[in-house]
């Protein structure tokens, strides 16, 4: 048996062994992956991407206009594509 996780927690490796059946994992797998999915909740949470999605599919920007912390949120974002490095 081989996995692709970080861990064999659920494994029944006394069951397995019983019964001659080699268990291993590969731990590394994911890691790359994981790293990425950190990036983007960080980006999310700095940026509140999901949260002004939601707002403005919700169409509440219409009559509302768009909320103080969206404000700022998007003209660090404007304003960070638009500088050259």
């Amino acid at each position: 048996m081989g996995y692709e996780t970080s861990g064999l927690n659920y494994i029944d490796s006394g069951a397995a062994e019983r019964r001659g059946v080699c268990v291993a994992n590969e731990p590394e797998a994911i890691a790359e992956a994981v790293a990425e999915h950190a990036i983007g909740l960080v980006l999310d949470v700095s940026k509140y991407i999901i949260a002004g999605h939601r707002y403005a599919a919700s169409g509440e920007w219409a009559e509302k206009g768009w909320p103080r912390w969206m404000r700022g949120a998007l003209f660090m974002a404007s304003f960070s594509a638009r500088r050259r490095w």
